[in-house]
């Protein structure tokens, strides 16, 4: 739309310029070169040249006939200064000015590769009507307006070629400033949430720290009333709950420790077997096909962080199957990075969700958080890992977690 309107005043300011550079042209003849004949028959093509210049400025106003008139445009002041030059001595008429004017005038509306063409239009034109006309003597004359105007086409040319390569530069910068603002709106906007998840974090430590002081006292009260049998179920009860004032304490602390990276200890095979036989049990349902070497290379991630990322990836599996399926599960290295796959046979999701599921908050399911699939990706990329989702093949998802290695790998059999 700017552009188009940008365009349009150009070509508005092209056709009065012309038209004012005729008139004028014709009136400093007339008054400067009486030797000239300025009579009717320039009058004729100065008032040809007014009615064209207007027939083009009133099809301007169409969106349809606009590019016919911007394209006729130099067709029509090429043909009234090439008549001006005819009926006024030929190639020493003061209108031969006018091509070379022409010229820079296209160069307000045209690209390089045009300005060349109209440069030889109106070189083509020039030397057309001088041999109609004959040389007569002045063969002299004519190659010196014809060299002003090949270096004035070239001149045009150049400065024109400049200003399509600084375009395309700054349309190059423009994408790329436009796509970094993206990422750093998506970024902004998933701190916002976070925020927002932080806040009710806090009061949510805040209650669990009441609860568990009142839990405490009804342990108290209970430990009175139970025998021997029951005291294991009380210390477990106990240990329970101290685990949960520990997790309170830990969330509601100002400035936590960051916690120290540490290498895995077991390796990604033993990892991803605890992680799979831990929702085995609980989800009956669900059929898992394992595809895991036994001696795996071992990454630069602690056994906790994957194995927390694993358990995402299972549990949406087996959120995306609620009646069961198929989840398949494969590890193997390719090239300088251990692969993870989960697969599922559910229903998938669209095309617009592949990048969207990775936001915190966002959701494909009825009862989910959103905030699964952006906490392992952020668990992954604090080891420099990766995590990426795609359809399946023959339906479902397909989660893969690309690691790098920190050791050579060791050949082992695969178990399934």
């Amino acid at each position: 739309m700017v552009r188009s309107a940008l365009m349009n005043s150009t070509f508005e300011r092209v056709l009065l310029f012309r038209h004012l550079a005729i008139c004028t042209s014709a009136l400093l003849a007339y008054v400067l070169r009486r030797e000239i004949d300025v009579g009717y028959t320039v009058l004729a093509v100065v008032v040809g040249s007014a009615i064209a210049n207007f027939a083009l400025y009133l099809m301007r106003i169409s969106s349809r006939l606009r590019p016919i008139a911007i394209r006729s445009s130099p067709v029509v002041g090429l043909g009234a200064w090439t008549a001006l030059i005819a009926v006024t001595n030929g190639i020493g008429s003061p209108f031969v000015a006018g091509l070379s004017l022409e010229v820079m005038l296209a160069g307000m509306l045209f690209g390089s590769t045009s300005v060349l063409f109209i440069a030889g239009a109106a070189a083509a034109a020039l030397s057309g009507q001088q041999v109609w006309l004959g040389l007569q003597g002045q063969a002299l004359a004519f190659g010196l307006q014809l060299s002003f105007l090949a270096a004035t086409g070239g001149a045009v040319w150049a400065f024109q070629r400049r200003s399509e390569a600084r375009e395309r530069e700054f349309e190059r910068e423009h994408t790329r400033m436009g796509a970094q603002l993206g990422r750093l709106e998506s970024e902004l906007e998933d701190e916002r949430v976070l925020g927002g998840v932080g806040e009710n974090t806090g009061r949510l430590a805040h209650g669990l720290k009441n609860s568990v002081h009142s839990l405490r006292g009804f342990v108290s009260l209970l430990d009175a009333h139970v025998g021997t049998d029951g005291q294991p179920v009380l210390e477990a009860l106990g240990d329970a709950i101290d685990d949960l004032e520990s997790l309170a304490r830990l969330t509601l602390e100002e400035n936590p420790a960051t916690p120290s990276v540490r290498p895995m200890e077991a390796g990604p095979d033993v990892v991803l077997r605890r992680a799979v036989g831990e929702v085995r049990g609980t989800h009956p349902e669900v059929e898992w096909r394992l595809e895991v070497g036994s001696g795996l290379p071992r990454c630069g991630i602690a056994d906790e962080d994957l194995e927390e990322v694993l358990l995402i990836l299972l549990r949406n599996a087996i959120e995306a199957m609620p009646t069961g399926g198929l989840a398949m599960v494969r590890a193997e290295v390719e090239g300088e990075g251990l692969v993870i796959a989960v697969e599922d046979s559910g229903k998938g999701f669209a095309p617009e969700d592949l990048e969207l599921i990775f936001r915190p908050g966002y959701t494909t399911k009825h009862q989910g958080s959103g905030y699964g699939l952006f906490l392992a990706r952020r668990v992954l990329s604090d080891h420099d890992g990766i995590l990426t989702g795609r359809a399946g093949t023959e339906g479902g998802a397909i989660f893969e977690v690309r690691l790098p290695l920190t050791t050579e790998v060791e050949t082992g059999d695969r178990a399934s």
